[in-house]
């Protein structure tokens, strides 16, 4: 991808030009060979990607000669020119092999191993191996299980696996300094240098996930009743992320110094449900039903020094906490707002140490960790809430009635919390440009939703972060689609081998758990950047 740009404005020209490329080399060998009942696989696997960025930027300003453009920056009167380029790469190299074998199609198994190196990881941990293996067993086939029209598959399935991540930034490994030209003495820029806000890390390696996984597969009644369920066990250890450093030891351009680490071991478990029913199967109607189930619990093991990481209460999630997920939220627990009828009982609770600012009806009513009638950021935040869902489900029903087809698609994703930009808009002041239809507490309006504005209140920076973390919970009628495929007979007539019009309607429909959730699409997860707006689609699908 190449992308250059121009300008130029009076004697001000500025050139920009940024080029990317990404090539990737696969190259695969397949050998199989039989020997009676028994079929033997391999495959071989060589990968190559390499990924390049270049950019240059250069601007000039007060061009002598006007008709040189931005040919010659550096003919100016004052000499004020910036130059600046830059280059990124990095690529991966992996080699795999696989063996597949399959006695009378009834006992199959499958081992494997990749080798993968990733030229981002510190130098002496590229490389990573990752075997795997499964195992299947056809019971259906088996001579002694016996023939019944009621049961039509059954099969077991037992595999254990490694994965890898290198996902970090391009020289994440690596301690530099940064070139900045956004200075000038007397008419003259100059060039200074800072560190970079990610320090290098030479011991960084792969990031690595095992994975157990059982399941069966089955089906009844000639297959009018047919699924799957999976049951995984997945363990990650050194996981990737990167970690803030404390302030006493410096910052980047004003910017805490971080660090990738292989910072601890995670959890996952969970179950997975997929389960397809023929409900009705007639000449000219036909319903069948598609269910989708899984439920994750996912878990921190283990962290670098055996303790919860706590980052800053206003950065979300940034927070690391041994027993919860990775994606938590680290702060205060709204209870509500302080009602008028509960005066007294607010008075006995202070914003700040020195318990000289009560607080009063109207203010935000939050958890008190440690009793000390003190609410502050280091003795009562906790653990309110995840961004991983406790379960997800989805229904698909499919109609068909003579040439007419209707889907209804239903999703959920239920138990989780976000980040809501809406509520999180709330200006305690009152004066700001916060949505109108925000149910402020009044004394006449007692609402239990969003505090009273109070532009003293020098609690603003603290307890109104709870506003920003509500339950995300949601059931959505995702799609509906009808279509009419026209006769055959009729279709040949014109030309044509199949004929098919269809409307369709996306995001249609949202219940949200929350009540603060109102007119807005929860599956955006909190954002009012990138809203998921209803679509409808009218088509046509022709084949001639």
């Amino acid at each position: 991808m190449y992308r250059q740009g121009r300008f130029k404005y009076g004697g001000y020209c500025i050139c920009v030009s940024n080029r990317k490329s990404f090539i990737t080399w696969d190259n695969i060998l397949n050998y199989t060979k039989k020997l009676g009942d028994h079929s033997f696989t391999f495959t071989g696997l060589t990968s190559w990607t390499q990924s390049k960025f270049r950019s240059s930027y250069s601007e000039g300003a007060g061009q002598l000669i006007p008709s040189q453009l931005w040919h010659n920056l550096a003919a100016n009167a004052k000499e004020s020119y910036v130059i600046r380029s830059g280059y990124i790469q990095s690529q991966t190299f992996s080699y795999a092999a696989r063996l597949n074998y399959n006695y009378l199609g009834k006992y199959l198994l499958t081992v494997s191993n990749r080798w993968d190196g990733a030229s981002r990881l510190a130098e002496g941990n590229k490389w990573a191996a990752f075997p795997s293996a499964a195992l299947a067993w056809r019971v259906i086939d088996e001579g002694w299980f016996g023939s019944t029209k009621n049961l039509n598959e059954l099969k077991l399935r037992a595999s254990w696996g490694m994965t890898g991540n290198s996902g970090i930034s391009e020289y994440g490994t690596q301690s530099y300094l940064n070139a900045l030209t956004n200075s000038a003495f007397q008419d003259r820029g100059y060039t200074y240098y800072v560190y970079n806000p990610f320090l290098g890390n030479v011991d960084l390696g792969w990031e690595k996930s095992a994975s157990t996984n059982v399941g069966i597969d089955f089906g009844f009644f000639d297959n009018r009743i047919m699924g799957s369920v999976d049951y995984y066990n997945t363990k990650t250890t050194d996981i990737l992320l990167p970690r803030t450093l404390p302030t006493s030891m410096g910052s980047g351009n004003n910017t805490p110094f971080q660090i990738y680490q292989n910072i601890g071991s995670t959890s996952n478990k969970g179950i997975e449900l997929n389960l397809t029913t023929v409900n009705i199967r007639k000449q000219n109607f036909n319903w069948q039903t598609n269910i989708t189930f899984a439920r994750n619990t996912e878990k921190i093991l283990d962290l670098i020094d055996g303790r919860d990481i706590i980052g800053a209460v206003t950065r979300e999630t940034e927070s690391l906490l041994i027993g919860r997920p990775l994606k938590s939220f680290y702060t205060f627990k709204r209870l509500g707002i302080w009602q008028t009828d509960e005066a007294a009982e607010a008075a006995t609770y202070f914003k700040d140490a020195a318990k000289t600012q009560p607080f009063k009806p109207g203010d935000i009513k939050l958890a008190d960790l440690n009793g000390d009638f003190v609410i502050d950021e280091i003795n009562d935040v906790q653990y309110i809430g995840t961004t991983s869902p406790r379960w997800t489900a989805g229904l698909n029903n499919t109609f068909r009635v003579k040439n007419i087809d209707l889907t209804v698609y239903i999703i959920s994703r239920w138990g989780h919390m976000m980040t809501y930009d809406f509520t999180g808009a709330y200006d305690p002041s009152g004066k700001g440009n916060a949505p109108a239809y925000l149910d402020y507490w009044t004394p006449e309006n007692p609402s239990n939703d969003f505090p009273r504005p109070d532009n003293t209140n020098f609690y603003n920076y603290r307890g109104y972060l709870s506003l920003n973390y509500v339950d995300a919970s949601y059931i959505k009628l995702k799609t509906v689609s009808v279509g009419y495929t026209f006769p055959a007979q009729t279709v040949s007539r014109w030309g044509m081998s199949d004929l098919r019009v269809y409307a369709s309607g996306n995001n249609l429909l949202t219940h949200a758990r929350s009540h603060f959730v109102r007119d807005y699409d929860p599956e955006r997860g909190g954002s009012a950047k990138s809203p998921l707006q209803r679509q409808f689609v009218l088509g046509l699908n022709v084949s001639l």
